[in-house]
């Protein structure tokens, strides 16, 4: 993929999530075939967004990466647009198949920069600043099931990501064993602990991150987000309007689709 094919692709890939539409008109050159092309393809959406407000990680473990058919961890950009405090609005029309996903998020507090030798958990937690509780809206652009370079360039189908309230004395809690409950219109969907994050948690995925960190990236900078995976599934949002995932002593995360 040249870097006009990148940029072209990151276009019709910008235009086609604004309108809360798939896209239609990648011809095979605007199609990244490798995850360097999705990465090429995410740094010229980021250039049109004002650069990356956080990240979202995939293919943590083994099984994952053997599953999309990877042979790393890879991450996908989130961009302050598309992030919103609870309780959130949306209108329904603004996405096209919606789904759920519980997450805790941590908001660092100083740069992890790329480097040859890996940081260490007791490292990455030392440069977290916050935890905040999350919904991400996954909404893809693609269609799902599409080869991962693909969905990568996509963003991973990031639509839209609510953050709960600010946890500042986040470090005495026991997440791998933190219930959340996902309810929509009332009823329970889901539930989950942070013991569903494969390989060891959201601490373990932060680590993951800052050990690899998408090239065009620089590392990770103080003031982005990450998001460490989804503890309670996929669901669909469906025909539901009124989101709400309870996070116990982290409180609530609110969303109604109008």
């Amino acid at each position: 993929m040249t870097p006009q094919d990148a940029d072209k692709a990151a276009e019709l890939l910008v235009a086609a999530r604004k309108q809360a539409r798939q896209v239609q008109d990648l011809d095979s050159a605007l199609i990244a075939a490798t995850i360097d092309d999705a990465y090429a393809v995410n740094a010229a959406i980021a250039r049109r967004q004002g650069g990356a407000a956080g990240w979202k990680i995939m293919a943590i473990v083994p099984p994952q990466r053997e599953a999309l058919k990877v042979d790393r961890p890879i991450a996908a950009p989130l961009f302050k647009s598309y992030i919103t405090d609870s309780p959130a609005s949306f209108p329904v029309r603004n996405f096209i198949q919606p789904m759920l996903e519980c997450e805790f998020d941590y908001i660092l507090g100083r740069d992890l920069p790329a480097r040859s030798t890996s940081y260490t958990a007791e490292e990455v937690l030392a440069a977290v600043d916050v935890l905040r509780p999350a919904i991400e809206v996954v909404d893809s652009r693609v269609g799902r099931g599409k080869p991962t370079p693909l969905m990568l360039s996509d963003c991973f189908a990031n639509g839209y990501l609510v953050l709960g309230r600010v946890c500042r004395d986040w470090r005495g809690l026991d997440l791998l064993n933190h219930k959340i409950s996902l309810k929509v219109d009332g009823r329970e969907i889901a539930i989950g602990t942070g013991n569903s994050i494969p390989g060891g948690g959201p601490v373990h995925a932060l680590t993951t991150l800052a050990n690899n960190p998408p090239p065009w990236s620089g590392g990770l900078k103080a003031g982005q987000i990450v998001t460490t995976g989804s503890c309670t599934g996929m669901p669909p949002l469906g025909n539901g309007r009124e989101v709400v995932a309870e996070f116990g002593t982290l409180g609530d995360v609110r969303i109604a689709f109008t």
